[in-house]
């Protein structure tokens, strides 16, 4: 026996003109064998045909194991509807039949997104809800085949007349407005539209809109049919200024952001800190090493004020081969001269040598004749013995 049927009905995208059947649309299900479960098409659709894939023929029988294989199609005629049905009725080996109904609808070509608002507010209707930029080149509209049952559709400045006809310019302009009624409880509301362009057939979906209660509800005076159309309207305690629900509901996800991106400026600032702290670290013990090498080389060189200086005489080449016996230094008292000295005369060379032997004889017998008490400081200071090849200086 056929127990049930998994019908889901047949749905394809605006500007297209056909599906193909697949489980999703059909899926009987039965004890029997799938070759068996037979389909009959007993009323065929309104503004279409079916086909089989191969060959394009129309039929009007067709098994479940053709469905799982999609042979089958259903190919749109009728470009001005936006809808089609037919009636079908299904058995298997056993004879159980089982009748049901299918319907092939266009849906857009953008998916309506939920509009959610305030009691008494006024709420714009922008791109964000109702996309049809994809075909706006074929200058999209759309119809209220249904309007909402908990508020009005409106254009600026016209506030005051619901309206059953806009466009996408209106909503790219932001004229176009959902004006809600007083409410203490959340509301459910919908209206369904039909989006039309040219050279493609039709579309009907729901709009949903989803009314919230206002914590502080504001009052909107009742439409008056008198009023002058051309006064724009007031926003001022619409929904174009953000209540205070909203802000609440954000108010956590801000204060977190900010927590984040103080905490980013205080690392950021530290770090900053911790380099120009190193940075001075480094240049003062640079100083550091610097000062003390300058004070090492300032303390290796010699203080000349409290040193000794020596000098070293060198000799000439003729010294050097004709060494002469050391003598000590000492020092001739003028005002005694030995008369050989007066007396002498300029006779040779032997003569010359007599004298110099005499003159250091006499110099040598007055050195020790002189008592030590009597020498002056100066003649034991020049008696002093040096070494080879130094002199006072």
């Amino acid at each position: 026996m056929v127990d049930a049927i998994a019908e889901k009905g047949i749905r394809y995208l605006l500007n297209q003109y056909r599906a193909n059947f697949c489980r999703t649309h059909f899926g009987a299900v039965s004890d029997g064998d799938r070759f068996k479960i037979i389909y009959k098409i007993t009323k065929p659709p309104e503004n279409g045909t079916l086909y089989w894939v191969a060959g394009e023929q129309e039929v009007r029988v067709f098994t479940q194991h053709d469905i799982d294989e999609e042979r089958i199609l259903y190919a749109q005629r009728n470009m001005q509807a936006f809808q089609d049905r037919f009636e079908f009725s299904v058995e298997n080996e056993f004879n159980d039949k089982v009748h049901s109904t299918t319907y092939v609808r266009i849906i857009p070509v953008f998916h309506p997104r939920t509009l959610v608002t305030d009691a008494n507010y006024i709420t714009p209707i922008s791109d964000a809800h109702l996309n049809a930029s994809i075909i706006k080149n074929s200058n999209p509209r759309f119809y209220v085949t249904e309007p909402p049952h908990f508020g009005s559709l409106v254009i600026s400045p016209n506030i005051n007349k619901s309206v059953d006809f806009f466009t996408y310019d209106d909503i790219m302009n932001k004229l176009l407005f959902y004006i809600s009624n007083k409410t203490e409880s959340l509301v459910l509301d919908f209206a369904e539209l039909q989006l039309d362009a040219d050279n493609v057939q039709p579309s009907r979906f729901r709009f949903n809109i989803e009314v919230h209660p206002s914590s502080a509800i504001n009052y909107i005076a009742p439409i008056d049919k008198e009023m002058n159309a051309s006064i724009l309207p007031d926003f001022s305690r619409s929904s174009l200024l953000p209540s205070i629900k909203s802000l609440l509901l954000y108010l956590p996800i801000t204060l977190f952001f900010s927590i984040l991106v103080v905490f980013a400026i205080v690392i950021i600032f530290r770090r900053h800190s911790k380099n120009q702290k190193q940075k001075r670290l480094e240049a003062a013990r640079k100083k550091r090493e610097f000062d003390a090498r300058m004070n090492t080389n300032l303390e290796k060189k010699s203080n000349l004020l409290s040193s000794t200086v020596y000098a070293t005489v060198g000799r000439s080449r003729h010294e050097s081969f004709d060494k002469r016996p050391q003598r000590a230094l000492q020092t001739f008292d003028g005002s005694k001269r030995p008369e050989s000295l007066i007396s002498s005369s300029p006779r040779g060379k032997a003569q010359s040598r007599g004298f110099s032997s005499a003159s250091l004889d006499y110099q040598a017998a007055s050195s020790h004749n002189t008592p030590e008490p009597t020498r002056s400081r100066a003649d034991r200071y020049h008696s002093t013995k040096l070494k080879e090849n130094q002199y006072w200086v």
